[in-house]
C-alpha cells in the first residue's frame, strides 16, 4: 500500500511531463527542432532599464530593448537586436544569432558588419566571451519565465597579478593569472505584452 501511495504522487508529474513532450513532438512535425526551445522559445520583445556599475557603484542608467525574432524564409537565423537608450534609431545594434550546431549549444553572432563571434548556450544560459582593444568582455542572457536576464562583465586583457609557478609541499602549483573587473553592465527585462 505503501509504495502505490507514492507512486500516485509522481503521476501528475508524469502526466505533466508527457503533456510537455507531446505538444513538443507536435510542433517539430512542422518546424525545426530548436524550435521547441532556444532560441525560438525567446522570440519576442523585451523592454526594461540597463544599469552600469564600476567600483564606485551605479554611474548610468539607461533603457533597454531586446528584439528576438526568426528571419523570414531562414531556418537559422533570428534577428537579435539590442536598442540602447531613448533614441531607439542610433541606439539600435541589429545583431543576428545564427544557429550552428545547437547539439553543441554553438551559435554565431553576426554584428552585420563583418564581425563574427562564437556565442553558447549552457543551462538555459547565452554566453559570449571575446576580447576587443585591450578589454575582455563576458557578455550573457538568461530568461526566465516571462523576464530575461542581460549582463556584460568587462575588464582588462593584461592581467593585474600573477602568482603560482612554485612548488608547494611536493606540488607543482601552475601559473595563475588574475584579470581586473572594471565594469558590469546589468539589464532586467521584460516581455512586451
Amino acid at each position: 500500500m505503501l509504495k502505490t501511495d507514492k507512486m500516485l504522487r509522481f503521476i501528475p508529474l508524469l502526466l505533466l511531463i508527457a503533456i510537455l513532450t507531446g505538444s513538443c513532438a507536435a510542433i517539430k512535425k512542422d518546424t525545426k527542432v530548436e524550435d521547441c526551445g532556444f532560441p525560438q522559445s525567446w522570440s519576442g520583445n523585451w523592454e526594461g532599464e540597463l544599469k552600469i556599475f564600476t567600483q564606485k557603484g551605479e554611474v548610468q542608467h539607461l533603457p533597454m530593448e531586446v528584439e528576438i525574432y526568426r528571419v523570414d524564409s531562414s531556418d537559422n537565423r533570428f534577428h537579435f537586436a539590442l536598442i540602447y537608450g531613448e533614441d531607439k534609431k542610433s541606439g539600435r545594434r541589429p545583431y543576428q544569432l545564427i544557429v550552428k550546431d545547437p547539439s553543441k549549444g554553438l551559435y554565431v553572432n553576426d554584428e552585420m558588419n563583418g564581425i563574427l563571434m562564437e556565442e553558447y548556450f549552457i543551462g538555459n544560459k547565452l554566453y559570449c566571451w571575446f576580447e576587443v582593444n585591450g578589454t575582455q568582455l563576458l557578455s550573457t542572457f538568461e530568461k526566465k519565465t516571462d523576464v530575461m536576464y542581460f549582463e556584460i562583465i568587462a575588464g582588462s586583457s593584461t592581467p593585474s597579478g600573477t602568482s603560482g609557478g612554485v612548488k608547494y609541499e611536493g606540488e607543482d602549483i601552475p601559473v595563475v593569472k588574475s584579470f581586473s573587473v572594471k565594469n558590469v553592465q546589468r539589464a532586467v527585462l521584460k516581455k512586451k505584452k
